[in-house]
């Protein structure tokens, strides 16, 4: 059998939302599996968490928009990157934000410029609902899948890379 290039799939059949829920699962059962609780998960403390919430208006302004002006649609999309770059580093030390943060502004970035690399779609055979997803889906499902098994692991915090939790004071982090 000769090499083919990879094709995108039919209309329908994308998204990363299979490979977004095998994550979350493999995530939840790491957590549980390292002793962790999913109420935990609720204690977890994200930094500008606004910046989230900017950036769902931006790009749902830019989608609408884009009917009365199309170059709102990529204007928009670019300030949506711009407050997820933002929110990712402000929390860039709690574990998978950085993936997931990585994976949106590669999405948004190939959209925006129509990449064809950053745009590629990546198959996910998942025999129930095989899909394709582009490398961005792939970092945005590693990363919520990291975040939800790490937040499980701590009951009041979450360690962050370069932190470690001292087992006499539960609720202090301190910095190594």
């Amino acid at each position: 059998m000769a090499w083919q290039p990879l094709r995108r799939a039919a209309p329908g059949n994308h998204g990363g939302v299979t490979l977004v829920l095998i994550a979350l699962v493999g995530g939840l059962a790491v957590g549980y599996a390292m002793g962790g609780r999913l109420s935990h998960v609720t204690r977890l403390r994200l930094r500008r968490a606004r910046l989230l919430g900017n950036a769902l208006a931006a790009r749902v302004i830019g989608v609408l928009g884009a009917a009365v002006w199309d170059p709102l649609l990529p204007a928009l999309t670019g300030v949506a990157i711009g407050f997820l770059a933002v929110f990712g580093w402000v929390n860039r030390r709690v574990h998978g934000v950085a993936l997931v943060v990585a994976g949106v502004v590669l999405d948004g970035v190939g959209r925006v410029w129509d990449n064809e690399w950053l745009a590629a779609w990546v198959p996910v055979a998942f025999p129930p609902r095989p899909e394709t997803v582009s490398p961005g889906g792939v970092l945005l499902a590693a990363g919520l899948g990291l975040l939800l098994a790490t937040a499980m692991l701590q009951p009041a915090v979450v360690p962050t890379i370069g932190e470690t939790i001292d087992r006499d004071a539960p609720r202090t982090a301190t910095r190594t």
